[in-house]
């Protein structure tokens, strides 16, 4: 069975952003500059409508992989990111990737 790519998406561009960003969910629809960056990573996997669902059903829901970032722990994120950059060409998320899984090596 095929992941489902706007799932992915979502979950990708949503738990990205505010993991790099270090905030709530709900403020990637808050602040104009992260929104902004929300509409155009979710514009590479036409997952805009359901990670705007996302933020706005859990506004101030700390994503699980910033909470893993916090505590020291693997994010698990490139069990999102792998499959979907395998479907999807998209610069922009292929730098969210790495820039977390970065962040997983650091001490």
């Amino acid at each position: 069975m095929r992941p489902d790519r706007t799932r992915l998406g979502a979950e990708a561009a949503v738990g990205g952003l505010s993991t790099l960003a270090d905030v709530p969910m709900g403020a990637l629809l808050e602040n104009k500059n992260l929104k902004r960056l929300l509409a155009a990573v979710c514009g590479e996997t036409g997952s805009r409508r359901l990670a705007l669902q996302m933020c706005r059903t859990h506004p101030r829901t700390i994503h699980s992989w910033l909470k893993a970032l916090r505590s020291g722990r693997p994010t698990g994120a490139q069990k999102v990111f792998r499959p979907l950059l395998q479907a999807v060409q998209s610069e922009k998320l292929s730098i969210i990737a790495a820039v977390i899984r970065k962040l997983e090596k650091k001490p």
